[in-house]
């Protein structure tokens, strides 16, 4: 995955932004129109495969499961 701002140009850090692959009507990581960005959005709601997409997208960025960044 590529990240850029594209879909949170606002983001403060690379770890805050979207992929390049989410839109406002998708979001990669929950594979619907409702982001589950790990550093944006709670777990709550998140089914099996949405979950394994936020751990997946939480190793790449180097998020704790508390929210804190690595690095």
């Amino acid at each position: 995955m590529i990240f850029t701002g594209i879909t949170r140009p606002e983001a403060p850090d690379f770890v805050a932004r979207c992929p390049a692959a989410c839109t406002a009507e998708r979001c990669v990581i929950s594979t619907v129109g409702v982001c589950k960005h790990p550093y944006l959005s709670p777990d709550e709601g998140c089914g099996p495969i949405t979950m394994a997409n936020r751990n997946e997208a939480r190793k790449l960025l180097g998020i704790l499961p508390n929210g804190e960044v690595i690095g």
